[in-house]
């Protein structure tokens, strides 16, 4: 018997119970069930924000456990319209943007399931979250503000491979376009490129625009994000995911891959590299420069380290991989011994 058949009109499930149903049903197995409850819970007006994002995700993997995964498109368009102005919502979906992002197109109509020749539609699932995300106003201040900010960086950074999509920070993306699902975004390998380089041939930096519409390009609309995730509470965050990305980007392991690593004039000169210096491949070939103080991720991870204990393990865990780059054994060896309790250890 349906859970919904045990209840008159005039006296409905809670949000409450039909979240414990859905639970329940989930645990069971009971898959097809549990999405019944959970788009029932959905199409709920007074059921927003968060909570409701959460269980949006729910809803999508107990279609994916059924092999349901062509009614999430229709899903997704249904539980929108219903919260046009919900963007807590839209920014918790969002943070799994990339959820079976692949399909067919069958007579000019893209199914999403994986099944025969299919296509990666990522790219599309991205700019539809962004627009969803954008299209939303919101507030100065609230609870999930931090993680809106978050489930928009995430989506110029998920399922992105670098240095190798650094380039894709030079393009403005459109977002008044709605993305066309009948095409697959073929994306060129650029692994062997190296960094971008502006016109003097100088490493490429992004700037911080004054506002999200005064960003020239992607890039620069990723550091304005940067900026509003620590003003809304997130500076930690924003310092881990910078130090990573710029690490990924400016730091040296995918440039060590592709020379000699047993060149010891190079290991010399690595050795001799400051804090405020890295060595990487850029598009003109490799070289030693140096790095501001925003997009260095030694610099990044000190700030961190002064925030407190916990982001101390972290960002020193974190510049131990970079000496080990660099050949620094001494500094990593230091922190090392810091982090399992055997030695005081200050950062410079």
């Amino acid at each position: 018997m349906s859970i919904f058949s045990r209840h008159s009109n005039k006296n409905p499930m809670s949000i409450e119970e039909l979240r414990e149903a859905a639970a329940t049903q989930f645990q069971k197995g009971d898959y097809k069930d549990a999405y019944e409850t959970l788009h029932e819970l959905l199409k709920r007006p007074d059921n927003t924000g968060w909570e409701a994002g959460k269980d949006y995700l729910d809803a999508l993997k107990a279609l994916e456990r059924q092999d349901e995964t062509t009614k999430i498109d229709d899903l997704r368009a249904e539980v929108l319209a219903l919260r046009p102005f919900d963007w807590e919502f839209a920014a918790h979906c969002a943070m799994k943007f990339d959820y079976s992002s692949y399909g067919k197109v069958v007579e000019g109509r893209f199914i999403r399931e994986y099944s025969g020749i299919v296509i990666d539609v990522t790219e599309q699932d991205r700019l539809f979250w962004m627009k969803a995300m954008l299209e939303r106003p919101v507030p100065s201040e609230g609870e999930h503000l931090k993680d809106y900010y978050l489930a928009l960086i995430q989506l110029f950074l998920k399922s992105r491979r670098f240095p190798r999509d650094f380039w894709r920070f030079q393009i403005l993306t459109d977002l008044t376009e709605e993305p066309d699902y009948t095409q697959e975004c073929y994306i060129p390998s650029a692994s062997s490129t190296g960094i971008p380089v502006d016109e003097n041939g100088e490493p490429l930096f992004f700037a911080l625009p004054e506002k999200w519409e005064a960003a020239k390009n992607d890039g620069e609309r990723l550091r304005w994000l940067f900026k509003r995730l620590s003003e809304a509470g997130g500076r930690a965050e924003a310092l881990k995911l910078q130090a990573n990305l710029f690490q990924n980007c400016y730091g040296m392991h995918e440039a060590l891959e592709s020379v000699y690593i047993k060149d010891i004039d190079l290991k010399k000169q690595l050795r001799t590299l400051s804090d405020e210096e890295t060595w990487t491949k850029l598009a003109t070939g490799y070289r030693r420069f140096f790095l501001p103080p925003e997009f260095n991720p030694i610099h990044l991870c000190k700030e961190l380290a002064s925030m407190g204990e916990k982001e101390k393990v972290w960002a020193y865990d974190h510049l131990i991989k970079i000496y080990e780059e660099r050949f620094q054994y001494e500094m990593a060896e230091s922190l090392a011994e810091y982090l399992a309790g055997q030695g005081p250890f200050l950062v410079p």
